[in-house]
C-alpha cells in the first residue's frame, strides 16, 4: 500500500507496485482488509465487481468505466487518481471455461491485462474535457479478490494431500500454477504476484468482531434501541451463541448481522413490550433462532405442498369426471395440509 503512496524513493529509482490477490471464503473480510488499510494509508479507493465487467470485444469499455469511476471518486483529480486502489471483487466469477476457446470470461480477463501492468491510457468523460483524459496506471495498486471454491482441491492433487486436510491449510499453499488450472489466463496471474489467503473466521473470531471494535454490531444496536428508550445489553454466552450461530451460516462476518436481526426483530417491533431495559441471554438467541429456522422450514413445506396441489388441480381439470379417487383424496389431503401449515405458520409472527 505504501507503494501507492510514492513513485520514486530518496534515490530516486521507480518503486514499483505489487498488484495483490485476496483468496479466502465470503465473509471472511477481504473488502473491509483492503478498504480499512486504503483508509488509513488515506489513498482513494474504489471495488468493481468483476461479475458486471462486459465482455464487448477488447473490453475497452471495461478499462474505461473503472478508470471514470476512480477519476470521479477523487473529484477529477488525476494526479489523485493515478495513486490510488480498485478493489476489483468476484474475480474468480470470470474464470476461463476450459474446453471453450474465447469464453466470456477469457475475454474480461485479457481486457484487464493493460489496466493491471501499468499503462497510459486514455477515456472520455462527457461533459467535462473536450479531449480524452490520459491516466497512468503504473502507480494504481489493482487487489483482485474470490473465494475460488474447488482451488482448494486443485492445491490437494498438486501436492497429493490426504483428503481430510483443511482448506486453509491448503489455500496458504497456492501457487500461479493452481490459479492458472482453475481458470485464470497466465498473463492476468502473472500480472498479480502476491497470493494473500484469508482464513475461515472461527467462533473466537466472530466473538471478537461482535465485541472489540468500536464501531461493532453490538454497539450499533445498543444505539438502535437507544432511540426507543430501551438499554440493551448483552450477556457474554449470548454474545459467543451468536457467533456460534452465525458460523453456522456460512457467511463469515455476514452472518453476525442476519443472527441479530433475527434475535432483535420482535422486540424491535414491538418496541421491547414498554419495558425500557432488555438484556439479551444464550437462552433467547437460541429460541429466537430456533423459531425462524421453524417458519422457514414451514415456508418451504408450504410452498412445494401448493406447487404440488396445482399438480393435482391440473391433472383433475384435464381428467374431469374420469379423475381416480386417490387423486381426488390426495387433493384433499394436501388442501388439508396447507390449512394446517398455514396454521402453524401462524404462531410465528
Amino acid at each position: 500500500f505504501l507503494r501507492c503512496k510514492i513513485s520514486k524513493n530518496t534515490s530516486g529509482y521507480p518503486v514499483r507496485k505489487s498488484n495483490v490477490l485476496l483468496v479466502g471464503s465470503s465473509g471472511t473480510g477481504k473488502t473491509l482488509l483492503a478498504q480499512t488499510i486504503a483508509t488509513y494509508m488515506d489513498l482513494p479507493f474504489i471495488i468493481i465487481d468483476a461479475t458486471i465487467l462486459s465482455n464487448y470485444e477488447s473490453s475497452r469499455s471495461n478499462t474505461e468505466s473503472i478508470l471514470k469511476i476512480l477519476y470521479t471518486r477523487v473529484g477529477d483529480d488525476i494526479e489523485l487518481a493515478e495513486h490510488g486502489i480498485v478493489f476489483i471483487d468476484e474475480i474468480d466469477k470470470i474464470k476461463k471455461i476450459h474446453g471453450q476457446n474465447d469464453s466470456a470470461g477469457e475475454k474480461i480477463q485479457q481486457g484487464l491485462l493493460k489496466l493491471l501492468e501499468g499503462s497510459k491510457l486514455e477515456f472520455s468523460v462527457p461533459g467535462v474535457l473536450d479531449r480524452p483524459i490520459s491516466i497512468d496506471t503504473r502507480n494504481i495498486l489493482f487487489i483482485c479478490a474470490g473465494t475460488f471454491v474447488g482451488l482448494e482441491d486443485i492445491v490437494r492433487d498438486r501436492l497429493k494431500y490426504e483428503r481430510w486436510v483443511e482448506r486453509d491449510t491448503l489455500l496458504m499453499k497456492t501457487e500461479s500454477e493452481d490459479l492458472i488450472k482453475y481458470g485464470m489466463i497466465p498473463e492476468l496471474v502473472a500480472r498479480i504476484p502476491l497470493i494473500a489467503p484469508l482464513h475461515d473466521l472461527s467462533v473466537s473470531d466472530l466473538y471478537r468482531i461482535i465485541s472489540e471494535p468500536k464501531d461493532s454490531l453490538l454497539n450499533e444496536y445498543k444505539i438502535l434501541f437507544e432511540q426507543y428508550g430501551v438499554d440493551l445489553n448483552f450477556a457474554q454466552d449470548a454474545l459467543e451463541q451468536i457467533a456460534r450461530e452465525s458460523l453456522k451460516t456460512g457467511n463469515g462476518a455476514r452472518g453476525l448481522r442476519l443472527i441479530f436481526e433475527i434475535v432483535l426483530l420482535n422486540y424491535m417491533y414491538n418496541k421491547n413490550y414498554g419495558n425500557n431495559t432488555l438484556l439479551i441471554d444464550s437462552i433467547i438467541v437460541e429460541n429466537e433462532v430456533n423459531r425462524e429456522r421453524k417458519k422457514d422450514e414451514l415456508k418451504n413445506q408450504l410452498k412445494s405442498t401448493e406447487q404440488l396441489l396445482q399438480k393435482c388441480l391440473k391433472e383433475l381439470e384435464i381428467l374431469g369426471t374420469r379423475a381416480p379417487a386417490h387423486l381426488m383424496n390426495k387433493t384433499k389431503g394436501l388442501e388439508a395440509k396447507i390449512q394446517e401449515l398455514n396454521k402453524q405458520l401462524n404462531q410465528y409472527p
